[in-house]
């Protein structure tokens, strides 16, 4: 059996952490998806509704509702309006 040297571990170190990266990565991408797609189907509904004028989210608080639980769940730039 091999002696687990010094060097060994210090590479197996830079391997997780490159492999750690690429999962936090590939991961990022999935949820980006996710919250898009949450996101697009809610505005997708109000505009449907409001088809003569535009969204104003400052009057439509339950965009706000839905949509800041999911931002702050997954640490996405929260709303500047309460």
């Amino acid at each position: 059996m091999k002696k687990h040297i010094k060097g060994d571990r210090h590479i197996d170190m830079c391997i997780d952490r490159h492999i750690d990266k690429h999962i936090d990565r590939h991961i990022d991408k999935h949820i980006d998806r996710h919250i898009d797609k949450h996101i697009d189907r809610h505005i997708d509904r109000y505009i449907h509704i409001f088809t003569d004028r535009r969204i104003d989210w400052r009057i439509d608080r339950h965009i706000f509702f839905v949509l800041k639980p999911i931002c702050k769940k997954w640490g996405a730039p929260s709303f500047k309006h309460a």
